[in-house]
């Protein structure tokens, strides 16, 4: 695991065998420590984050470790995480065994910006209240048990982060992945239902304003453009929720007034 921290001026792969260009910058670190740390942004949200991030569109790159094998021989514990640059996959310790978390591992990794760097087994950087008595092996060491990091935010990544280097960590702020994985369990245990999507980042409802009360209050032939749109955007939500409301209560009937 390389001691160097990166505020880069070369060429470095992607997963995708792109190019992206990073200014390096080198800084060799003995053991510092921190109670909480805001980077990109004056300050935390709260007293239960130990590291936060500001909202610009750059996110977290992993350790690049030659292989797994090589950090579980320094006594690694769960909760680890790095990028395996030998198999190019993000992978966490957990249950003294490592977990796959990445779903493409067909990328590529050009590890030369490193391979000439010495190793520093001393670095290290601790974020919590236990400071330089902490003997957790790690590069970057989040000790504070009340504690938790907030992922760099990023609205739809593969959008905005157009060249990632491997192993780039961000929380996506407008995934829809939950509410896939939902549908798809509601669709398995209820296959007769019929499910309305409605995006509200993509789509967002508007405020009450004086194009929908005209819309409500003129007679058709007095509308104009605007009011007759806002209106029957309005018409069409209203029907949703009465068609909702009407499954719910069949639901309802159906389980749990039944003879």
């Amino acid at each position: 695991m390389k001691s160097n921290i990166h505020k880069y001026k070369d060429y470095v792969k992607t997963k995708v065998g792109t190019k992206i260009t990073l200014s390096l910058f080198l800084v060799f670190l003995s053991i510092n420590a921190f109670s909480q740390v805001a980077i990109g942004k004056s300050s935390i949200t709260n007293t239960s984050v130990s590291l936060e991030f500001g909202n610009e569109n750059r996110g977290i790159v992993l350790p690049w470790v030659e292989s797994e094998t090589k950090v579980t021989t320094t006594g690694v514990v769960d909760g680890t995480l790095i990028y395996d640059t030998l198999d190019h996959k993000v992978k966490l310790r957990a249950n003294n065994g490592w977990k796959d978390l990445s779903v493409d591992t067909t990328g590529d990794a050009d590890t030369s910006i490193q391979d000439t760097k010495t190793d520093q087994p001393g670095a290290k950087v601790v974020i919590g209240a236990d400071g330089a008595t902490n003997t957790t092996p790690g590069i970057l060491v989040l000790s504070d048990s009340d504690k938790a990091m907030i992922l760099p935010k990023v609205a739809s990544p593969h959008l905005n982060i157009m060249k990632p280097a491997a192993g780039m960590i961000v929380y996506d702020s407008v995934s829809r992945q939950l509410t896939r994985d939902f549908i798809q369990q509601w669709q398995a245990a209820h296959p007769a239902d019929q499910i309305k999507l409605r995006d509200l980042a993509l789509n967002p409802v508007p405020h009450l304003d004086a194009n929908l009360l005209g819309g409500w209050m003129k007679p058709a032939e007095q509308r104009n453009d605007d009011e007759q749109v806002s209106l029957d955007r309005s018409n069409e939500l209203t029907d949703e929720l009465l068609a909702a409301e009407a499954d719910q209560a069949s639901f309802f009937h159906a389980n749990f007034l039944h003879d």
